[in-house]
């Protein structure tokens, strides 16, 4: 068998409701991937945000050496515009249901990936370190949290990699009023296979907090990028699938029970009610996330929900993703800065930037 998959952290309780658990990797062959699996169960019908937020921080780090660290949305959305190891998750707002997410940490190109993996070999005391609290998505969800870490660890097949994909938030800009400017110095130390940028706003698209996206190499002698943040986002979503996921929906006559789902632009929530036959809704009109399912009063319905830009996270790619001779090279640049516009819709925006670089042994 080429791969194997063992747990690194069985499927258990954490110590704590809230906190950090802390997991040795002790393994000696390369991990193509790790995967986070959480799962939290439903105290009410009331969403205060999806379940991915319960995860606060997903970090990988040898020491004071931090290979990895994102939230657990930005991980999420990473791992679905990495196209490798994809996420997975299922909500639900329908007491005692448990949601569930499956949060991947890709270290190569494709799950498999012979030239880039972790090499445990190569660093001292490489440990994953999961920071969670229970009540963030759910105000009234019980204590009955379950985490699992599993790896992607090559097996029979004998690979030497050469390096492995870094993933790191890089900066959380203090957004402010429309029009803004924020010069954000990205590091020049590896090569970035990709940038992404969260711009979350309550019932607001992507483009409305981030207006307009500029790259500037070496104090503007050369220019890469210098877009319109609306501009740049249809491209992508031609470049990238929409993200599906599904979920158990307990509707109400009015707009009651407040949903989060994972996608934030050309969002749509099919659902199915079996039994009474029942019509189902969504509100508000055009459809946004936060949202509330309208149907039946305490009637379930399975739903589909898909749209793009997952977790309000727009990506840059820069190059062919799989040829790594194609990426952008910033080793030999003496400065670069992205420079952010805010846009209509910015007060008490979240906005972050992640970075995803590669990384030669």
């Amino acid at each position: 068998m080429n791969m194997r998959f063992p747990e690194l952290y069985s499927y258990q309780t954490p110590p704590t409701s809230v906190g950090t658990v802390n997991i040795p990797i002790n393994l000696v062959d390369p991990v193509s991937a790790i995967l986070v699996e959480y799962k939290s169960t439903r105290g009410s019908t009331q969403s205060i945000e999806h379940v991915a937020a319960d995860i606060t921080n997903i970090s990988l780090v040898d020491g004071s050496d931090v290979i990895t660290s994102m939230t657990g949305k930005e991980a999420f959305a990473l791992a679905h515009y990495d196209q490798a190891l994809a996420p997975y998750a299922f909500i639900s707002n329908s007491p005692p249901a448990q949601e569930m997410i499956a949060i991947p940490i890709n270290f190569g190109r494709w799950l498999g990936d012979p030239m880039f993996s972790l090499d445990p070999k190569q660093f001292r005391n490489p440990a994953i370190q999961i920071t969670h609290n229970y009540r963030l998505n759910d105000a009234s969800a019980t204590a009955a949290e379950r985490l699992r870490v599993i790896a992607a660890v090559f097996d029979d097949k004998v690979t030497t990699p050469s390096g492995f994909l870094m993933s790191k938030e890089l900066a959380v800009p203090a957004w402010s009023a429309t029009a803004a400017v924020f010069s954000i110095a990205l590091p020049t130390d590896y090569p970035f296979r990709k940038l992404m940028i969260r711009a979350y706003y309550a019932n607001t698209y992507p483009y409305n907090v981030v207006n307009h996206i500029k790259l500037s190499e070496n104090n503007d002698k050369k220019v890469p990028m210098d877009l319109d943040t609306s501009i740049w986002e249809k491209l992508m979503f031609n470049l990238f699938p929409r993200y599906s996921e599904t979920g158990i929906l307990q509707a109400a006559v009015s707009s009651a029970n407040l949903c989060f789902a994972t996608p934030h632009y050309d969002m749509t929530v099919n659902g199915a009610e079996n039994g009474a036959l029942l019509g189902f809704g969504c509100a508000p009109d055009p459809l946004t996330e936060p949202f509330y399912p309208w149907g039946g009063a305490g009637v379930e319905y399975t739903c589909h929900i898909s749209g793009h830009q997952p977790h309000a996270c727009i990506p840059i790619p820069f190059g062919a993703q799989n040829d790594p001779t194609d990426w952008y090279d910033v080793t030999k640049l003496s400065s670069l800065n992205l420079i952010l516009k805010s846009g209509s819709s910015s007060a008490s925006a979240v906005v972050s930037v992640v970075g995803q670089q590669l990384r030669n042994y």
